[in-house]
């Protein structure tokens, strides 16, 4: 029983709780607060009144207490108030819309500062009012019921019979009255996916309005503009609050605090929408924007309006660079990567009278330059020229108009990420990423956390060897400088031959790139995929055949991961050639099984210089096998992101897709790097060790192939780990004094010459040789 009653006594507390007293707290010269606590109006006209009481509560002003006649005579005779009128809201003047609009958003904020949320209901006016302004609380709505009407059907008719007339048609010489009968086609069943409302339903939402009127809150006031002032011009007209009928207080609901309350998008002031819209064009993310304004304004906004703010900026873009004359795509495109200062592109137009031109706007420049004349652009030229013909007819164009034949860009983030780590890179083509069918081609690196990054994207009008050799051999060198092609090591790829002709002959250009840059072929595309496709396992596959192509795959897998002089793979593929004569001779490969390994063979004869493992093996391949990177990027485009790309999407807002999307990547991994630095509070010896070595050989890594193979030396009781093999190549030195400075492993011959490997434990940072140390 007691534990009952505290529940009763707990039920009612919170229902007595559901009644409480607003506060809108307002700037007045009018009404005051006397030494008993009172609020009341001033008698006397010229009557000041203290700083602590000009902020009066508005509610407090318009309830009609015991003085209600005597503040109402004080209100008309004094202060000249319109009859009916119990405040006057300061400092706002004038009829007109604008100022309408500022008053609800004025009270609003005021009312949202004290844990009210009011809403205009009612708006009307009237002969004697500009204005007339009926506020509510919130919960003051009530949910909309439904009503159905039943819809009367005159054909009272088995359906399928034969359908009644009211008059027979007349009998005719061989056509019988029967003859015109038709079948009743009425259904007076439901459907079956019709689902109909029965009376009061009420939608399955979740919502803050209450079931019925009963509950609704009966908080309400009205506010007025006065047409009858004293002013002659409408412009100095005045708003007024009217006294209440009724007592005013909030009912069936608690009060909350101001800080939970969420302001819908209507709600903010103008100085709030300007602050969201200054942080969303500098693209900070949407829980940050959220933390800021509550921060700043002690406001709580919803993720759903941020993004909502983020649209319209979108929006309002593209209506900026729909009004270019022509309106074409391509040409928002560019006046879109104009207005943003962290792009660099670079772009060939076709024209009527110049033929190609490129037009480049290089990091921190704002000039957009053009040049002509160059032998890839007339190479372009010759070969394009039935397909820019095409382009203008397909487009409506006429010879006179000019047409965007490629356009490659890259942000400040992608160059930085290039110029840090140019030495090994990849690059694909995706399909179907806008209407105007333009094939995206893109560059992948890996930076020093080995992480991938996306550092230039390209629209391209085909997949032809002059379409991939524009973008490798004029734009990279345009975007990034000569410094950073130079060292461009590696280039990874599919076995596209129009691609890899051009890698060839666009790297081919010595004034651009480095002599030693190789071109590598990717080993999914050579032996995986095609091994996966044409080698075929079924149930009907022997365990001597199973274990035969294991055998076989991982043989031919060798040639890419592990074989490291050209030597091992010839003693490697004579074992091999033996194995696999010997199971064709035995019958453990079926016929199909040897069409297709004869296939993969023949594809890495073709081109075993550009995917054997010893042929890459000094050269900073992080230890991918090919272009992997490239299309780990761009899955990415197509699938469920935040910013995803289809056919559907115009060329200027597939563009835009783009850039937001790799800003939003940069952006989440500096939020991850921070929140690993902040993730230890305070540092010990047994936790900063492990952080800096990780750190620091994520820094250097670009200098070598994390995942080769180490080799251990043990100096005194520590054991070093080193990378590259080649730094125990042994070197005959003639005198011991040569050793000086020198810490490794030595071995003294008869002759008395000394051997030494180029193990430097000093100056380890000059050969650009990482070493970890662990304790034996």
């Amino acid at each position: 029983m007691a534990s009952s009653s505290k529940i009763n006594d707990l039920f009612s507390s919170i229902d007595k709780s559901k009644t409480w007293d607003a506060v809108i707290s307002l700037r007045s010269s009018v009404w005051y607060r006397d030494d008993c606590g009172v609020v009341t109006p001033h008698a006397v006209p010229t009557a000041g009144c203290t700083s602590k009481n000009r902020e009066i509560n508005l509610i407090e002003c318009i309830q009609q207490s015991k003085r209600f006649l005597a503040d109402s005579q004080i209100l008309q005779d004094v202060h000249h108030y319109p009859k009916n009128a119990a405040f006057r809201i300061e400092n706002f003047k004038g009829h007109s819309k604008e100022m309408k609009d500022s008053i609800i958003q004025f009270l609003k904020a005021k009312a949202r500062e004290q844990g009210t949320e009011i809403l205009p209901r009612k708006q009307s006016n009237n002969k004697t009012q500009y204005h007339h302004i009926r506020f509510c609380c919130k919960h003051n709505i009530c949910q909309q019921t439904s009503t159905s009407k039943a819809n009367f059907n005159d054909k009272l008719q088995q359906p399928m019979t034969i359908e009644g007339r009211e008059h027979q048609p007349i009998s005719k010489r061989h056509c019988s009255r029967s003859s015109h009968n038709t079948l009743s086609q009425c259904s007076m069943s439901q459907p079956r996916n019709e689902k109909r409302r029965i009376n009061g339903q009420k939608n399955k939402t979740s919502t803050s309005r209450s079931e019925t009127t009963e509950t609704t809150c009966k908080f309400a006031f009205t506010v007025f503009c006065d047409k009858k002032s004293n002013h002659s011009d409408p412009n100095d007209a005045l708003w007024y609050v009217s006294f209440a009928n009724k007592p005013i207080q909030h009912t069936h609901h608690l009060p909350l605090d101001p800080e939970h309350l969420t302001a819908a998008k209507n709600d903010l002031t103008p100085e709030i929408q300007t602050f969201i819209k200054y942080n969303v064009q500098l693209n900070v993310p949407c829980h940050t924007i959220v933390g800021l304004v509550q921060k700043t304004y002690n406001l709580y906004v919803s993720h759903s309006t941020i993004r909502s703010f983020k649209e319209k900026e979108l929006d309002d873009i593209f209506a900026k660079v729909k009004k270019i004359p022509h309106g074409q795509d391509a040409e928002r495109l560019l006046a879109m990567m104009e207005s943003m200062d962290d792009i660099s592109y670079v772009y060939v137009f076709h024209e009527p009278d110049s033929g190609l031109v490129v037009y480049n706007r290089i990091r921190k420049s704002k000039e957009v330059v053009s040049s002509s004349n160059n032998a890839v652009h007339l190479a372009l030229e010759n070969k394009y020229r039935s397909e820019i013909s095409e382009m203008r007819s397909q487009l409506s164009l006429d010879e006179n108009t000019k047409v965007l034949v490629s356009i490659c860009w890259a942000t400040d983030d992608q160059i930085r990420s290039m110029k840090m780590f140019p030495e090994f890179s990849s690059c694909d083509m995706t399909f179907s990423l806008n209407r105007l069918r333009r094939n995206l081609f893109s560059f992948t690196v890996v930076t020093g956390h080995m992480k991938t990054v996306t550092t230039m994207h390209c629209f391209m009008p085909s997949k032809q060897t002059i379409a991939y050799i524009w973008p490798i051999a004029e734009a990279m060198p345009y975007l990034f400088g000569t410094s950073t092609t130079k060292r461009m090591l590696c280039v990874a790829s599919d076995a596209e031959m129009a691609l890899i002709d051009a890698i060839r002959m666009g790297t081919d250009n010595k004034r651009d790139y480095s002599t030693g840059i190789k071109h590598r072929l990717d080993m999914y595309h050579l032996v995986i995929q095609e091994w996966l496709k044409n080698v075929i396992i079924d149930s009907s596959t022997t365990l001597e055949t199973k274990q035969c192509l294991k055998d076989i795959r991982g043989f031919i897998l060798s040639w890419f991961t592990s074989i490291e002089s050209e030597a091992e793979y010839r003693k490697s593929r004579k074992d091999f050639e033996t194995m696999y004569n010997l199971a064709k001779e035995v019958g453990q490969l079926k016929d199909h099984h040897i069409i297709a390994i004869d296939g993969i063979l023949k594809n890495f004869d073709k081109f075993r210089d550009n995917c054997g493992h010893w042929i890459f093996k000094y050269l900073p391949t992080f230890g991918f096998r090919g272009s992997s990177i490239s299309e780990a990027e761009n899955s990415t485009l197509k699938h469920n992101t935040p910013h995803a790309v289809d056919h559907r999407h115009t060329l200027e807002k597939s563009g835009y897709q783009l850039i937001q999307q790799s800003q939003f990547k940069n952006k989440r991994a500096h939020t991850v790097m921070a929140a690993d630095i902040n993730a230890t509070k305070i540092w010990s010896r047994s936790q900063t060790a492990p952080f800096l070595t990780k750190y620091m050989e994520s820094l250097a890594i670009k200098f070598f192939d994390k995942r080769e193979f180490v080799t251990a030396v043990y100096i005194g009781n520590r054991k070093w780990l080193v990378i590259r093999s080649s730094i125990f190549e042994e070197i005959e030195i003639g005198c011991v004094d040569d050793r000086e400075g020198i810490a490794g492993v030595f071995d003294t011959d008869n002759d008395g010459t000394s051997k030494y490997t180029r193990f430097e434990h000093v100056r380890v940072a000059y050969e650009k040789q990482i070493l970890t140390c662990n304790e034996s």
